[in-house]
Formats: C-alpha cells, sequence, structure tokens
C-alpha cells in the first residue's frame, strides 16, 4: 500500500532481489530460471517467486532459511549458509559459516542479499 517498490533483477545471471514489500509484486512475471533472493517475512514476494516457479533464497534470523546471521558485532557479521546453494556455474556451497568484515553499518537484510549473489557468482565474500 504504501510502501516502496524495490526489486533487481539481474539479467546475466537471472536473480531477482525484492528489497521492499510491495503489493505491486503480485502478479509480476519472471522469468523461468530465476533465483529469487527475499527477507523470510515478504509473503508477497514468495508468493510472486511460487507463482512463477522460480528457486528461492531466503534471508532472516530463523532456522528455516538459507541464509542467516549467526553473530554481529560493530565491525564483523557472521553469516550461515543453512542448506546446500548451487551457483549458475554448478558449484556447490555447503552449509557453513562465513565471516564478513564490515566497513559502516549496513542492514542485515542487504549484507545477506550481496553476500547472496556473490556467492551466486561464484565468489566467497569477506569484505564490504
Amino acid at each position: 500500500n504504501g510502501m516502496a517498490y524495490n526489486s533487481y533483477i539481474i539479467e546475466d545471471e537471472k536473480i531477482a532481489v525484492f528489497t521492499e514489500k510491495s503489493i505491486r509484486l503480485k502478479h509480476q512475471s519472471l522469468p523461468i530460471g530465476v533465483i529469487g533472493i527475499c527477507e523470510d517475512n515478504n509473503e508477497i514476494a514468495l508468493e510472486t517467486y511460487k507463482q512463477n516457479r522460480n528457486a528461492v533464497i531466503t534471508c532472516g534470523t530463523g532456522n528455516k532459511n538459507t541464509i542467516t546471521i549467526s553473530s554481529i558485532s560493530n565491525n564483523t557479521i557472521f553469516l550461515t549458509i543453512q542448506r546446500t546453494i548451487i551457483n549458475q556455474n554448478g558449484k556447490k556451497y555447503e552449509p557453513c559459516e562465513i565471516k564478513i568484515e564490515l566497513s559502516k553499518n549496513y542492514s542485515p537484510f542487504s549484507v545477506m542479499a550481496a553476500a547472496t549473489i556473490l556467492i551466486l557468482y561464484g565468489i566467497t565474500p569477506d569484505k564490504f
């Protein structure tokens, strides 16, 4: 309803990141093969991905999320990959913890989403 609409589709790798909850996402058509990234509580994005039969990587603090935060301090965040992720080139990222040094404050979702994109590109993130 009064929420902003932010989505990013990286065409080369077919990645769609929905950063806001917006009614405008409903009935959005996404190409086959797009991998969705969103917060675990973004029901509109999750439903959109489901309707389009897209794989989705959820980010949040719960044990059902693919990417979660295990620890955060002033300049360090530990992300946990809780399920195997296979990137576009077939490389597997098994469940593990990744330490990321932060150069400034970012929202937890921003760090999780950016790290997920890098992982899908085959890059293990360590600094932002």
